[in-house]
Order: C-alpha cells, then structure tokens, then sequence
C-alpha cells in the first residue's frame, strides 16, 4: 500500500504501454552509451527495467534532470511525475530521445 503522498515516475512507450513506478523502488540509475538504465523493485524482488534513450553525451546532464524532478517536484493528488511520455512528446529532460520499458 502507497502512502497519499508517495511519489511516482511515470513513463509511457505508446497508448496502450504505460508503466509508473514508486520512487522508492528506484534502486539503481545507470548512465551508458547514449542510454540510461533504470531499475526498479518489483513487488516480488523481481527488477524491472526501463531503458532511456539520451542524445550522445548527455547521460550524466539526463540523469541530472530525472533526479532534479524527483527532487524538486511534490507529488500532487495524483503523485505522478512524467519522466517521458512518447504519445504526448512530454519529457523531464531535453535530451530524452527514447524509451523501453521491459
């Protein structure tokens, strides 16, 4: 059970492929080639992974956006932050180019 005020980041790959997830189950941002990686505890202690695409070189400049959202951002009434959203073109980061979510 979520607390009212638990915070999410929400990522949507296409209208019917939308993931969000709790901030506290972001246990590792990983910077790589022209990617991040984000992995998350599932309620299983499974991980899930989503994968986000960046403009080269701009991984630590990215991962710098993301963490100032969950940083700077209060969860409203419906606690969800838009980390990256394909469908409507709204992102946290300039230099997202990309997302999967797996």
């Amino acid at each position: 059970m979520y607390k009212d005020s638990e915070k999410f980041l929400l990522f949507r790959e296409a209208n019917d492929n939308t993931s969000m997830y709790p901030v506290s189950a972001l246990e590792q941002i990983e910077g790589g080639t022209n990617a991040i990686v984000m992995n998350f505890k599932g309620p299983d202690a499974d991980v899930d992974t989503v994968v986000v695409s960046v403009t080269a070189n701009t991984e630590v400049e990215t991962i710098k956006d993301i963490v100032r959202l969950i940083n700077g951002m209060k969860a409203k009434n419906d606690g969800a932050m838009i980390v990256h959203d394909k469908v409507t073109g709204k992102s946290c980061s300039k230099n997202i180019t990309d997302i999967a979510i797996g």
